[in-house]
């Protein structure tokens, strides 16, 4: 009878069988399971971002099909969000304003569907900001990004209603009492719970947890310190 093949995870330095072992690229560095899925759920989850190969100098692109093989639907469809997040420049990203849609999109996709497709019959509300999501369809401000304020500007509409809704407003008081932060390009409620306060946002905007700084070409913008003592794990 042959013996098993066995090979060493490169992340647990286990050493085990080779069918026990995969990729979520699209390469041939495998290692085990566990680890992939522990690796797809900090970096999905906690820091939202795609999880690069962990074979030091690999950069070969996510397999989808490997991940569905592995990683539960959950993860399965971040893993998809984040990959079409990557695909979009991050300056040319907008979400809808609506809680239950918050459907990503290119600015330039949700201005020709709005021009084109849905053709609105007042031209000056394109041009003050006015868009259509292609997902559900609801109206919001390009610009401020919350639902459309018709005849009223920006800046009126933020006097006028400091919190949109009944759920902002809630959303506003859990973000005071449990210290959250709010993304300072796209709006993006963030909470740390373990790292330093280096944050990068789903957006791609970098800034200081403490402060609300943002970060300039990854260099430290403020005095603060770089983390507190009670959210590093050791």
């Amino acid at each position: 009878m042959g013996s098993k093949r066995n090979n060493t995870c490169g992340i647990c330095l286990e050493k085990m069988e080779i069918r026990r072992m995969s990729s979520l690229h699209d390469c041939t560095h495998n290692h085990c399971t566990t680890c992939l899925r522990k690796l797809a759920e900090v970096k999905l989850s906690e820091e939202g971002t795609l999880p690069t190969c962990p074979q030091e100098g690999c950069k070969s692109s996510i397999k989808i099909g490997n991940c569905k093989k592995i990683l539960t639907p959950r993860l399965v469809a971040l893993m998809e969000e984040r990959l079409k997040e990557s695909e979009i420049p991050v300056l040319n990203r907008i979400y809808c304003p609506f809680p239950k849609c918050s459907h990503l999109m290119s600015k330039s996709a949700a201005l020709y569907y709005t021009e084109f497709m849905v053709a609105p019959k007042n031209k000056n509300d394109v041009d003050s900001g006015f868009r259509k999501c292609l997902k559900c369809g609801n109206g919001f401000c390009v610009n401020c990004k919350v639902p459309w304020h018709k005849d009223t500007t920006c800046s009126d509409y933020k006097l006028l209603h400091p919190h949109s809704s009944a759920e902002e407003a809630l959303l506003i008081s859990l973000a005071r009492r449990y210290s959250w932060r709010r993304c300072i390009e796209c709006s993006h409620m963030i909470e740390i719970s373990a790292g330093c306060y280096h944050i990068k946002c789903r957006c791609g905007c970098q800034f200081c947890y403490a402060c609300g700084m943002e970060w300039q070409k990854d260099e430290k913008p403020c005095g603060c310190p770089a983390w507190n003592e009670r959210l590093i794990v050791y």
